[in-house]
């Protein structure tokens, strides 16, 4: 159905994520709670991709991994799931890749990452109609990293890596302010779990924490942000 002025030109979302077996090095060093981070990371990335498919302005979701468990619940929630014609490809690699052959398709593309498990679908489609016809992207809450990256009708570039929000806005894409802080808040560290929490974390990661905290006896005055 074509779009009027009024309305913001669908797009298709890409959600990359690694194999959970090689995720998140850095919150498995600092996460100092009974909780196994593969399973954590599976439930962010459950949480995510909830948000992502509520967006209005999300005619698609495609998911990028190789994961069996990740894949399984993608499909099962209705995404789409591509793996890596080469799994020893880069992320900007399998983004340009992907972006490539949505781009032919005619269609707007747009990346998150995986883990934002205190999204809420209203932030991402403020930020994908802020967006509008240019390229833009969203810095993470620490202006180091990129939680969203959206194109212009024309191609991806991706950037990501260390410093990824400096990259992108060299580059030439338009930095979006109005971006919520659930879009901004991923999770690398513990302390990005805690920053997560305080916004309220979606059902799937709440769970997972609280069943697991309460297994171990875990007091739960210790962590508020956790209460149902």
């Amino acid at each position: 159905m074509p779009t009027t002025h009024n309305e913001p030109t669908p797009v298709v979302l890409l959600i990359p994520a690694k194999p959970l077996h090689q995720a998140k090095t850095r919150l498995r060093t600092s996460l100092h709670l009974p909780v196994e981070v593969e399973s954590l990371v599976a439930a962010m990335f459950n949480d995510t991709l909830t948000a992502a498919l509520q967006c209005p302005t999300v005619e698609n979701v495609v998911v990028l991994t190789t994961d069996p468990r990740l894949h399984e619940n993608a499909r099962d929630s209705g995404a789409q799931v591509w793996g890596k014609e080469n799994p020893q490809a880069g992320l900007n690699a399998t983004l340009r890749r992907a972006s490539s052959e949505l781009h032919r398709r005619g269609s707007r593309i747009a990346v998150i990452p995986a883990d934002l498990p205190a999204l809420r679908s209203n932030d991402l489609e403020a930020a994908l109609v802020a967006a509008g016809s240019h390229r833009s992207f969203c810095a993470d809450r620490r202006q180091e990293g990129t939680t969203l990256l959206v194109t212009g009708g024309r191609q991806l570039h991706p950037e990501f890596g260390r410093g990824s929000a400096l990259a992108h806005a060299l580059s030439g894409a338009r930095g979006l302010a109005v971006a919520g802080e659930s879009l901004r808040t991923d999770v690398d560290t513990a302390e990005d779990l805690l920053a997560a929490g305080v916004l309220g974390l979606g059902e799937h990661t709440a769970a997972l924490l609280r069943s697991r905290l309460a297994l171990a006896s875990f007091d739960p005055s210790a962590a508020p942000w956790l209460a149902p």
